[in-house]
């Protein structure tokens, strides 16, 4: 080929770079032999396999980190279904309700409440909802059940048994923020890829 080769492809769906002198039989002429991926050392070897994936970490970063700044879709607090059995519906809460306090802690969005429910494991908290104008305060006492998350695996997690009512906001984000979340959400990413290869290996489901 005398180069690294590119493939491009007429639709935008994935694409490699293969490297010159990585395949064992493929001759090479003398004046790229020096070039070729065989005859480097085995720190240049180590850096040129590394340099792809970490790349493309960075670049997930950036990506993530530029999302959460221009602004993420967010869900409200605002409760859609309340489950008749749960720790919620036994406290009172009602559909329509918008959670605003939790032990004095302010809310704003779906994701704090799941925060602050795992926070406190099952004990008794306070909350103040907004219903029809007014702040109606509730006593509620989460409960340990057990979910599934998108690889099968199982948790443990304590639940008050209410769903969203689907209603968002933008959410923008400042740089340093941004990056932290960026860099939590590229965390992430890399275990579930992680978890889902070891499963794989083990011939565990995937559900």
């Amino acid at each position: 080929m005398g180069a690294d080769g590119i493939l491009c492809l007429d639709h935008p769906i994935g694409g490699y770079v293969r490297l010159l002198g990585d395949d064992p039989k493929e001759e090479i002429s003398p004046e790229e032999r020096d070039r070729s991926f065989l005859t480097q050392s085995v720190k240049k070897k180590i850096a040129i396999v590394v340099a792809g994936p970490l790349f493309n970490l960075l670049l997930a970063l950036f990506i993530f980190v530029g999302v959460f700044m221009t602004g993420v879709p967010s869900l409200t607090s605002e409760v859609g279904e309340v489950q008749p059995s749960s720790a919620a519906g036994q406290a009172g809460m009602q559909p329509g309700d918008r959670i605003v306090e939790i032990e004095g802690k302010q809310i704003k969005q779906w994701e704090e409440i799941r925060e602050t429910l795992q926070m406190n494991g099952g004990k008794e908290l306070q909350f103040v909802v907004e219903r029809e104008g007014q702040r109606v305060n509730l006593k509620v006492t989460p409960m340990l059940k057990e979910t599934q998350d998108v690889l099968g695996d199982s948790h443990q997690l304590w639940l008050i048994g209410i769903l969203p009512k689907g209603t968002h906001t933008i959410k923008q984000y400042d740089p340093l923020t941004a990056a932290m979340m960026g860099a939590k959400r590229t965390w992430e990413m890399i275990s579930l890829n992680v978890t889902g290869i070891f499963q794989a290996h083990s011939g565990e489901d995937l559900v």
